[in-house]
Formats: C-alpha cells, sequence, structure tokens
C-alpha cells in the first residue's frame, strides 16, 4: 500500500493537472478572504462558502485517474496481479487523493492565522467548518474513486463523479417535495438523514457532532468497499 501511496502522491505533484488544480482552488479562496478581509469582516464563513463549491467541483477532476487510468493503458491487471491486496491498493490511491487535497486546505489555515492577527476570530466555528469541509471532500473523494473504477475514460468518470456527488449534495433540497409527493415522513427523514450538505451544515456552526463525523467515515467506508468489490470482480473476470 505504502509504494502506491507514495507513487500516486508523486503523480499529482508531477503532472500539471495538480498544479492546475492547486492554482484554481488557492486563487479563488484568496479572491474571497481579500474581499472578507477588505470588509473587515473576521469570519471565513463566506471564503468556506465558496470552498465547498470549489472543492465540490475540483474532486471529481483530482479522482478521475486514479483507476480509469490504468484500465485506459493496461496497467491495471499489473495492479490487480500485485502482492498487494485490493484493500490496499484502493487504500493507497485513496489516501493519496486525501492528503494531496489537504494541502489544500492549508491555505485556510493561513488565512485565519493572519485573521487572529488582527481581530478575535470565532475557532470553534473555523475548526467546525475545517473538520465539516475536509470530510465532505473525503466523501466525494470516495465516491469519485469508486466511480473511477467503473470505466477506462477519465472524461467519464470526472463528469459522472460529479453527477453522483450533486445527488447527494443537494437531495435535501427534494426532502420537502418528496415529502409532499409520497407524504411520508420516514422518507423525509431518510432523505434529510444521507444528505452530505445537511452534515456539513451541522459542522459549519462550530458544534463538533461525533454522530455526522461517524456518518461521514461511514460513508467513506462504503464506496471505498464497492471499489475493492469492483476491482476483486475484475480479477476473477
Amino acid at each position: 500500500m505504502g509504494a502506491i501511496f507514495r507513487r500516486e502522491l508523486k503523480a499529482y505533484y508531477a503532472s500539471p493537472l495538480g498544479y492546475i488544480v492547486m492554482a484554481v482552488f488557492f486563487c479563488v479562496c484568496g479572491i474571497s478572504f481579500t474581499g472578507t478581509y477588505s470588509a473587515g469582516n473576521a469570519s471565513l464563513s463566506n471564503v468556506f462558502s465558496i470552498a465547498s463549491v470549489v472543492v465540490f467541483l475540483l474532486t471529481p477532476i483530482i479522482t478521475m485517474r486514479l483507476l480509469a487510468e490504468d484500465k485506459r493503458q493496461k496497467t491495471d491487471q499489473l495492479v490487480l496481479t500485485s502482492p498487494v491486496s485490493l484493500t490496499g491498493v484502493v487504500l493507497g490511491k485513496y489516501f493519496a487523493a486525501v492528503v494531496f487535497f489537504a494541502t489544500l486546505l492549508s491555505v485556510l489555515v493561513v488565512f485565519q492565522i493572519i485573521f487572529s492577527v488582527v481581530a478575535t476570530p470565532d475557532w470553534m466555528v473555523f475548526i467546525g467548518s475545517l473538520v465539516g469541509l475536509f470530510l465532505m471532500a473525503c466523501a466525494l473523494l470516495a465516491i469519485g474513486l469508486f466511480i473511477s473504477s467503473l470505466t477506462e475514460s477519465q472524461v467519464v468518470a470526472a463528469v459522472c463523479s460529479l453527477a453522483v456527488s450533486l445527488f447527494f449534495l443537494l437531495i435535501s433540497m427534494f426532502s420537502s417535495f418528496i415529502s409532499t409527493l409520497i407524504k411520508n415522513t420516514i422518507v423525509t427523514q431518510i432523505v434529510d438523514y444521507v444528505s452530505l450538505f445537511n452534515r456539513y451544515n451541522d459542522l459549519v456552526t462550530g458544534v463538533i457532532d461525533y454522530s455526522n463525523i461517524v456518518y461521514f467515515i461511514s460513508f467513506v467506508v462504503v464506496f471505498l468497499f464497492l471499489t475493492v468489490r469492483v476491482l476483486d470482480k475484475k480479477r476473477w473476470a
């Protein structure tokens, strides 16, 4: 797993795509921070709002090549027949994407430190927002890795990952419509429960609810498990 992790992480910093992703994230968040700082606001809430949208758009790009590229280049058989377990392969690729994304979030910590020099920001809200954004990104990365295992086209993987992520993020917006249509409160509760956006919003308030953390971790585990099952099926096909 370690070798795969190092190879994939190095690939992010050795390819133009990795630097483009970093440049987009840093520039968009930097512009938002500049506007917030100029307005005399010592809160990063607006920056996090912008960052969440950028993360939603960038995570499919981060994960689209992880497994699809191996399949396109016909090197997936080498991976499937290697002495590393399929779980190790999936975890190595996933953690490389997570670590790469974590480097993007470092700029938000820098912004908060700048605010702390000139004002007294609410650190609990910042920590909750940072944890929420990180966990939501981890969930989106798990979705992207799973979709990447289903196709050899990076473009298809990115578009499908974006569509699936959009479903989980916006499903809460349709809960009231579903409730009116089906008139079943249980269905509404289920819809609200699986919404990533609702979970993220709970953490943004600064209240670290462990049920939300467990939900995100469980969400990641499910999609990583599905990815392993896809690879296992290919191994025996």
